[in-house]
């Protein structure tokens, strides 16, 4: 193909178009959600900087650098207890180390 589509990738399909990106944050504002990207969390206010600012230079149709399959619209109020399981599991991790340690340097 040529013409307009000649500069436009396969790996561009997968991304999100600044555009898209906005409509995201608006549908999680009305919503009254945040947008999940991995382990990152954002308000629909800080998703828009992040998207104005993941831009790609000289890109077919405002492609950013954001990953269309790895963002997501959900409440953040479920993810705070499943981080408090998790601190908790990591404390006992902590505390079962803690007491290896101990035990191994007073019996050497």
């Amino acid at each position: 193909m040529g013409g307009r589509w000649s500069n436009y990738s396969d790996q561009d399909e997968n991304l999100l178009s600044f555009r898209a990106c906005m409509k995201l944050a608006q549908d999680a504002a009305l919503s009254k959600m945040w947008i999940n990207i991995g382990k990152q969390w954002y308000t629909p206010e800080e998703f828009r900087v992040l998207a104005k600012n993941s831009v790609k230079v000289n890109s077919a149709y405002d492609k950013t650098t954001i990953e269309k399959n790895t963002v997501h619209i959900k409440n953040p109020i479920y993810i705070i207890p499943r981080m408090e399981l998790k601190i908790k599991e990591m404390q006992e991790k902590k505390y079962e180390f803690e007491q290896r340690v101990k035990q191994y340097y007073e019996n050497h």
